[in-house]
């Protein structure tokens, strides 16, 4: 026994064990969770596409279907605005009122009696002033600002032709400066 405690005071190993194991599990572990949370950032990323392009195809499909039904109740619609009021008026048992349509033809020939009444004003104001433009676009916004344009110009022709500009002195050719 004395040759055991005298053995081990002579060594020159620590008497505990050293855990460099320890740190190899903690890498492998570490490189375990770093690979498993890529998997999974995969995974999710992929199960995200799938989800974006079915949403995409629902959304479509949800819009062709709604596309579809209304332009079903459309020509249902217009089944029954064709067919409809004739129908209609003869299951009533009336009698179609044709003070009605000569009401609706006496207002639609007023109508455009008022409309070519309007045109030839306006044709004979326009042929009234000879030096305007004729144009077919009433109320065009760039075709006023032009025609006020010419005027300008006109104008300032005129007085330049009227006007001799005399020539000014070059003694002066300085300009004066007013200090404050």
């Amino acid at each position: 026994m004395a040759n055991s405690t005298s053995d081990a005071c002579k060594s020159s190993f620590p008497k505990r064990q050293s855990k460099y194991a320890t740190l190899v599990k903690n890498r492998d572990t570490e490189n375990i969770k770093r690979r498993d949370q890529f998997f999974k950032k995969v995974r999710q990323n992929g199960e995200d596409r799938r989800w974006e392009v079915r949403g995409e195809q629902i959304l479509r499909t949800d819009f062709l279907s709604r596309q579809k039904q209304w332009e079903e109740e459309q020509a249902r619609r217009a089944r029954e605005l064709a067919a409809g009021p004739e129908d209609e008026d003869m299951q009533a048992g009336d009698v179609p009122d044709s003070s009605q349509d000569v009401d609706l033809e006496q207002f639609l020939s007023q109508d455009d009696q008022e409309l070519e009444a309007t045109i030839s004003m306006l044709d004979n104001e326009r042929q009234n002033e000879p030096h305007q433009n004729v144009t077919t676009d009433y109320g065009s916004e760039d075709e006023e600002y032009d025609q006020y344009f010419m005027d300008i110009v006109q104008q300032v022709e005129q007085k330049v032709a009227g006007v001799v500009i005399a020539p000014e002195p070059q003694q002066d050719q300085e300009m004066d400066f007013v200090m404050d």
